[in-house]
């Protein structure tokens, strides 16, 4: 099965959700790219237009000021690309359009009135009549081609972006075959979005962050909400990440929202809180100014993603552990000769498998 669901451009900082929160749909949103040509994000909604507000584009328009562009994709057989300016007139145009028919006017099944097969090359023409007006009457409404191309020319250089020639949009519009999402991304790319050339930044591994931060201080820490990334797949958007800063060292912020905890370069501003005791950095308070002398990470017994890290200060243990959408956080007595293996303490502790200390005894 294919995407079902809707492409959303807009130019701003902040994160659709963030600029249309009524829409719940937003909040579920993928960011697929972030900053093109200077600051627009294309965003991934799992919801059609139907499933939207009818004026979902008018109001983004509204709340940045800027031209919008959407793409409602069909299974990934077709995509009705939309665009709206702030002068130049509204415009759409089918991505695919043979793809989309067959959705449209769902085909009759190949089968007679006794349920015998009636093969592969039989065709009805009631049908097919029938589709060919639909096509028609679309074409007649929403011509793709280089009428399609002529709009977003206008459109593109309404938003301030370079397109390429009005030859290179008429054969975005006219592509076929494969993916609908990837014929919408080259489109993109010729208005000016540049995607191509776009690239999400490689993810450092844990271990190798952890290994940069032995022997540093704690200096401070913080709390942040998750400013999505590119490509992120958010299992949970409720969790805050944890902001960690060791001296002459850049700080990090440590994510639980994915299916695997990460340690990565923080995207935005530390936020404040109404229950701070709900929230991971108190645990940490008491150690700033100490030196992080260990780490290993974990992982639950029956769960295979990397759910944690155990922060070795001296003499004194933290266990950070994000599981199901939760923050959790232990500090046992733990001499600094125990050894990897299944942790021991609490029947949350009993649960964790540790991997080898990186500092060597």
């Amino acid at each position: 099965m294919g995407f079902w669901g809707t492409f959303v451009v807009h130019r701003d900082e902040r994160l659709l959700v963030e600029l249309l929160p009524d829409v719940p749909a937003f909040g579920e949103g993928q960011l697929c790219y972030d900053g093109l040509a200077s600051g627009w994000q294309v965003t991934r909604v799992f919801a059609n237009f139907s499933d939207l507000p009818t004026y979902f584009l008018a109001d983004l328009r509204e709340a940045t000021a800027a031209p919008v562009l959407a793409a409602e994709v069909l299974d990934s057989d077709a995509a009705f690309v939309t665009g709206l300016g702030l002068r130049t007139p509204p415009w759409g145009a089918w991505l695919q359009l043979e793809g989309a028919l067959g959705h449209l006017v769902p085909p009759p099944a190949p089968f007679d009135e006794d349920g015998n097969c009636l093969g592969d090359d039989w065709t009805d023409p009631d049908y097919e009549r029938e589709v060919a007006t639909i096509r028609e009457e679309i074409l007649a409404e929403t011509p793709g081609g280089a009428v399609a191309a002529q709009a977003a020319l206008a459109w593109a250089r309404e938003a301030g972006l370079e397109p390429r020639s009005l030859e290179e949009l008429t054969a975005a519009f006219n592509r076929t075959g494969g993916f609908v999402e990837d014929v919408f991304f080259a489109l993109l790319d010729r208005i000016g979005f540049n995607t191509d050339k776009a690239s999400e930044p490689a993810r450092p591994a844990v271990t190798e962050v952890l290994r940069g931060l032995l022997g540093h201080r704690l200096a401070a820490v913080d709390v942040m909400w998750h400013r999505p990334r590119p490509g992120d797949w958010l299992v949970t958007r409720d969790m805050p990440d944890l902001l960690l800063a060791f001296d002459d060292q850049p700080p990090i912020a440590v994510c639980g929202c994915g299916n695997e905890l990460a340690l990565l370069p923080p995207t935005a501003n530390p936020t404040d809180t109404s229950n701070p005791a709900a929230w991971p950095a108190p645990a940490f308070a008491d150690l700033v100014g100490q030196r992080l002398t260990n780490a290993a990470t974990i992982r639950f017994r029956y769960h295979w993603q990397l759910s944690g890290v155990v922060f070795r200060f001296g003499q004194r243990d933290l266990y950070l552990t994000a599981l199901d959408g939760q923050w959790g956080v232990e500090s046992p007595d733990s001499p600094p000769q125990q050894r990897p293996g299944t942790a021991s303490g609490s029947p949350r502790q009993q649960q964790m498998q540790m991997g080898n200390w990186l500092a060597a005894d």
